[in-house]
């Protein structure tokens, strides 16, 4: 593949590739051509921490992942928490053992990470015009939904991921829609918005085309600098990208700070504890319940913990080993919640582990990444 040298065409007439068992062991994604650019063009290096905004269901993540080998973190979003959970699934198939999947809003993100991340990944909702070779169905889909109703919705991501942007940090912003009001359009107001942003130089593959400010009013010329994937004139549908660099130097007092009150470590390799508020493990195999998020816990985790919330100020003997004041604590509810947390995971989770098996089995909640 021209820009993607891990990236290979495949025979659609033969076996179909989705149902090898290299497939299920995760030995290979199957993903758009044109979709592999936006994590091709994110600078991510070892220990990054790093932040795919919009990442159901999983291609670019699991390519972010890739490039981290290991290090640093990945945190894996998507608002709709049923997509999201494709996302861990693929994320585990990867054998992604640095990564936490999240179902939040981007401001909720940006309310709780302010400045935390050096890579940001965008690949935003669109009116995916870019697509209606392949699937014409879109067509319709667009007369419903088309570039102005997209635009507010960019804008707003836009916003939230500059928040998320630490200092000298990097974004990739992407779309599958030709319009201009979604690609240069929303780029130039960006801009405007927030002058410590640039565009930034990328290496020219073939089959890139440059961005286009004479399609929109008062397009900079530094718009040229993005990259556009034409169907009659690349292997892949239609797409745009571009990688924007937020001006500064990380502040070091700033992450250690930050670090302290997360749980996340100040130097970007580890993952520590999202326990608190997640339930997530501190081990980086992550278990990843969104039994909060939509009331959708197994009955059997939902009774423990109503039960467990009832007899708080005198938990039952054998669910803890330490005590708790709860009148003293100083941390008032997330203190409590913690505290129950620690109960589910350490003694009710524990059985979906099967006996004899060192690999966790899957349940429809609960996602044990690797």
């Amino acid at each position: 593949m021209a820009w993607e040298p891990k990236g290979f065409y495949y025979d659609s007439t033969g076996a179909a590739v989705s149902k090898h068992p290299y497939y299920y062991a995760g030995l290979y994604y199957i993903q758009e051509p044109s979709a592999m650019i936006p994590a091709k063009l994110l600078p991510v290096e070892k220990g990054d921490r790093v932040l795919d905004l919009c990442a159901a269901p999983g291609g670019k993540a699991t390519e972010l992942a890739s490039k981290l080998d290991g290090s640093g973190i990945l945190v894996a979003n998507d608002i709709s928490v049923s997509r999201a959970m494709a996302l861990a699934k693929n994320l585990q198939v990867a054998g992604t053992t640095n990564a936490v999947v999240t179902a939040e809003t981007p401001e909720k993100l940006a309310d709780t990470l302010p400045e935390f991340f050096d890579k940001v990944l965008i690949d935003a909702p669109c009116s995916g015009e870019g697509m209606f070779r392949r699937d014409p169905s879109m067509v319709k889909s667009w007369l419903a939904h088309g570039p102005e109703y997209y635009v507010p919705i960019q804008t707003q991501i836009l916003e939230q991921a500059y928040r998320l942007l630490a200092a000298g940090g990097d974004m990739v912003y992407s779309t599958c829609t030709f319009s201009p009001l979604e690609n240069e359009g929303m780029i130039q107001s960006f801009l405007d918005r927030h002058p410590d942003m640039t565009i930034c130089d990328v290496e020219r593959c073939p089959g890139y085309s440059e961005g286009m400010p004479e399609w929109i009013d008062g397009g900079d010329e530094s718009l040229r600098k993005c990259v556009r994937i034409f169907p009659h004139r690349a292997g892949g549908e239609g797409h745009f990208a571009v990688l924007l660099h937020k001006a500064g130097d990380p502040d070091e007092k700033r992450m250690t700070s930050l670090a302290e009150e997360t749980g996340v470590g100040a130097d970007g390799k580890c993952i520590t504890s999202f326990a608190e508020e997640t339930g997530v493990g501190a081990d980086g195999k992550c278990i990843i319940s969104f039994a909060d998020e939509t009331g959708n816990g197994a009955r059997e985790e939902n009774t423990l913990l109503r039960k467990a919330k009832a007899e708080r100020r005198n938990p039952p003997a054998g669910m803890m080993d330490a005590t708790v004041d709860w009148e003293t604590d100083g941390r008032g509810r997330r203190s409590r919640k913690a505290f129950l947390n620690r109960c589910l995971r350490q003694h009710h989770l524990q059985k979906r582990i099967c006996p004899g098996k060192r690999t966790p089995t899957l349940s429809k909640h609960c996602i044990r990444m690797r």
